[in-house]
């Protein structure tokens, strides 16, 4: 008997805890969620009103937050639009066609990222990981001593 009255306020007790850790990560989870969705509208408005690269990028790199790869990709084609001389834009769209298995895509990014960025290893390295992905093993070896080489001088 004094087991049993012992075992009822401590198993409500922590069904209490648990209810209200479980609100509390809801709470957590909706939270960033909004912050999202505020900061996703902020750029939309900007975007409005005066677009630029920097927009599009940042609001591509949401999309991509949101897996919402497609309109990433057209947001960031948006931006090479209006600024086709920076390599991370060229690199963050490489990683996008990769991710949705655009691999052509992706190896044509990255060859653009190493021509604005000759020095750029993760592109050597990506593309080396790629033509061993799809075994065209001799440029893989090509753009693995390309960042080698690279390393070395540095």
């Amino acid at each position: 008997m004094i087991i049993k009255n012992r075992i009822v306020p401590i198993a409500f007790f922590v069904a209490v805890i648990l209810t209200s850790f479980s609100c509390k990560q809801k709470e957590n989870k909706e939270q960033p969620k909004t912050a999202v969705k505020n900061e996703l509208n902020a750029l939309n408005d900007q975007i409005l009103s005066k677009p630029t690269a920097e927009l599009y990028f940042k609001r591509a790199q949401l999309f991509v937050n949101k897996n919402v790869l497609t309109q990433a990709l057209e947001d960031m084609n948006k931006a090479v639009a209006l600024d086709s001389m920076r390599p991370e834009y060229y690199m963050f769209m490489a990683d996008l066609s990769f991710r949705t298995l655009q691999i052509q895509n992706s190896v044509k990014e990255y060859e653009r990222v190493l021509k604005l960025d000759p020095t750029n290893i993760e592109a050597d390295l990506k593309l080396a990981e790629i033509y061993l992905y799809i075994k065209g093993y001799q440029k893989c070896l090509y753009y693995a001593d390309e960042a080698l080489k690279i390393n070395k001088n540095r």
